[in-house]
C-alpha cells in the first residue's frame, strides 16, 4: 500500500517521467532542481503540521547517476543542446591551467536537453525501479 505522501512526491522515476511529459524536453540540472522544489514543499507542508520526519532531497550527483540509468534503458534520449551557458554561481566558475602555469577561465558548458522516447511514453514498470530493470536478480 502506497504511503500517503507517495502521491504527491513521486519515485525519481516516475517524477522525471511526468515533467518530460509536461515539459517536453528538459536537463537534468533543471529535473533535479524541479524534484528538489517538491520535496522542499512536502517538508513545508510536514513541519506546518509539526511532523519532524523530512525527506532528503537527492544529491545532484546521485540524481545524475539515476538519470544515466534512464538512459541506458532508453527511456529519453538525448533532444539537443543549448548555447554556452554562463555560470551563475562565481563558486561554480571552472579553471584550467595553461602550459605556462597561469590560468584560463572557462566560460561554461553546455546545456544537453532530453526528452522521452516512444518505449519511455508506454513503459511504466521500468519508471518504477529502473536499477532492477537494467540489473535484474
Amino acid at each position: 500500500m502506497p504511503r500517503p505522501w507517495e502521491e504527491r512526491i513521486k519515485r525519481p522515476g516516475l517524477f522525471i517521467k511526468e515533467e518530460l511529459g509536461r515539459r517536453g524536453r528538459a536537463s537534468v540540472a533543471e529535473l533535479h532542481q524541479a524534484y528538489s522544489e517538491r520535496i522542499a514543499t512536502e517538508n513545508d507542508s510536514r513541519k506546518q503540521q509539526g511532523r519532524r520526519d523530512t525527506l532528503r532531497k537527492p544529491t545532484y550527483h546521485s540524481f545524475y547517476d539515476y538519470f544515466r540509468v534512464l538512459v541506458k534503458l532508453g527511456l529519453v534520449e538525448r533532444a539537443g543542446e543549448s548555447e554556452v551557458v554562463r555560470m551563475p554561481n562565481p563558486a561554480a566558475m571552472a579553471f584550467t591551467e595553461r602550459a605556462d602555469g597561469d590560468w584560463d577561465f572557462i566560460e561554461g558548458a553546455r546545456m544537453r536537453y532530453w526528452a522521452l522516447t516512444r518505449e519511455g511514453r508506454v513503459a511504466d514498470t521500468a519508471w518504477q525501479n529502473p536499477w532492477n530493470s537494467l540489473y535484474p536478480r
